[in-house]
């Protein structure tokens, strides 16, 4: 008689892809089966945030064992189930790095369509925090969006911005397009390709000496990977780029 139990399978991480994306689309509720698998222990140590994986990257995905439990007939039985959403995390400022505190916004994202094209989801309406924060959860399979921010917090006030959100096309904080992505998104000019370095290497010293770091301009030092991650929000306190 053949095995035909569920096996371990790898998946090669391809543009737009992130570990809650493949999670969902392999049946777990939550990545963090995926996470936890042994064998993706050195991938996510060189990568730290599992939000930015690099094309390329390969991920194993274990065995997908669903659970049963035992349960009377005669009453009702009260099941917790683990889960999470995909969540975007956004922080406005303006060039003076200023919070662009209780903003009316309208955010509306959209989902590949399997049969082509994207899907577009109801708009979100709302206004920013105190802090220029905006916390929505968005589906799951989300590959882009625009956000267009008003000058009050009257959603009939004047536009004052209108942004492209590209949802799993962040690269790890240890790569050249990583920390161009990061830079750029705070307001140092790093370019856009791996041939801009001389850029990167100006928008890199200007963030050393805002951020009261030794000024190098070097982009292949761990402290200031961490520190650019950081300040950008996409690693927590505990975390650095190793």
């Amino acid at each position: 008689m053949s095995d035909e139990s569920p096996k371990e399978t790898t998946h090669t991480i391809v543009a737009g892809e992130h570990l809650f994306r493949i999670a969902k689309a392999e049946g777990f509720r939550t990545p963090k089966a995926i996470a936890e698998a042994p064998a993706n222990k050195a991938l996510l140590k060189q990568r730290v945030n599992p939000a930015t994986l690099v094309v390329g990257d390969v991920v194993t995905i274990p065995k997908f064992e669903p659970k049963a439990t035992a349960a009377p007939i005669d009453q009702f039985t009260k099941l917790t189930v683990a889960a999470s959403g995909l969540f975007l995390n956004l922080v406005l400022q303006d060039t003076e790095q200023r919070p662009l505190a209780k903003r009316a916004y309208r955010l509306v994202v959209a989902e590949n369509n399997p049969a082509g094209g994207f899907t577009a989801a109801d708009p979100i309406d709302d206004v920013t925090t105190d802090k220029g924060e905006i916390q929505k959860e968005i589906p799951a399979f989300t590959v882009e969006g625009e956000l267009v921010v008003h000058e009050t917090d009257d959603l009939k006030s004047s536009e004052i911005a209108k942004i492209k959100v590209l949802v799993g096309v962040l690269e790890s904080a240890n790569t050249i397009r990583g920390q161009q992505a990061r830079l750029n998104n705070m307001g140092y000019f790093a370019g856009f390709s791996e041939k801009d370095e001389p850029q990167l290497h100006w928008a890199i010293e200007e963030f050393q000496a805002d951020h009261k770091l030794k000024v190098t301009g070097k982009f292949d030092d761990p402290d200031t990977q961490t520190k650019i991650a950081r300040e950008h929000g996409d690693l927590l306190p505990s975390e650095k780029v190793s």
